[in-house]
């Protein structure tokens, strides 16, 4: 965190998320304890990125996030972890005589 004259900017902490590969897409800032809004987010690769974790069209990996306050800039992020979607098997029906 940063003190500024007149305030001071936090983007919160760092934290982590572990996302199911089938999941919907999720908001990273629920993973930053004490988000403040108004900032931008940046992928894995250093584009820009929307915030929004999207396992069906984006990769795992750091997510950053930083908020800009009269020339200052003060980041954070979310580590991303995909699991994969489990799997039970194909179903079937058994037939069992007595």
């Amino acid at each position: 965190m940063f003190s500024l004259a007149g305030g001071s900017i936090n983007p919160g902490t760092a934290g982590s998320a572990s996302v199911c590969s089938n999941a919907g897409p999720t908001p990273l800032s629920s993973f930053i304890p004490g988000f403040q809004p108004a900032g931008q987010w940046t992928n894995p690769s250093g584009g820009p990125d929307n915030g929004n974790f999207n396992p069906l069209t984006e990769n795992p990996g750091l997510y950053v996030y930083t908020l800009n306050s009269g020339g200052c800039e003060v980041s954070t992020g979310v580590l991303v972890s995909e699991t994969a979607n489990s799997n039970a098997g194909l179903s079937t029906t058994y037939l069992i005589c007595e």
